[in-house]
């Protein structure tokens, strides 16, 4: 529910806990877990591995893993 908004606006399948790639041009591909919002906002929260807080990152900077790729 936290999401319905940027899942709706960007057309991404975000959701709390989801396993996400961030992978922007220039920047080092980093792994971590979408988390939930703590405000109103339009950008998307992920805990990167062995980090203790959650950075806001722009839905279309995030490559999404469903649980169909895992397996």
């Amino acid at each position: 529910m936290a999401y319905e908004y940027v899942k709706q606006y960007y057309r991404v399948p975000v959701e709390v806990g989801m396993r996400v790639t961030f992978s922007e041009a220039g920047c080092a591909r980093r792994d971590g877990v979408v988390v939930g919002k703590r405000h109103y906002d339009n950008y998307v929260h992920v805990r990167f591995e062995g980090q203790k807080h959650d950075v806001p990152c722009h839905p279309l900077s995030l490559e999404y893993h469903t649980e169909s790729e895992a397996n």
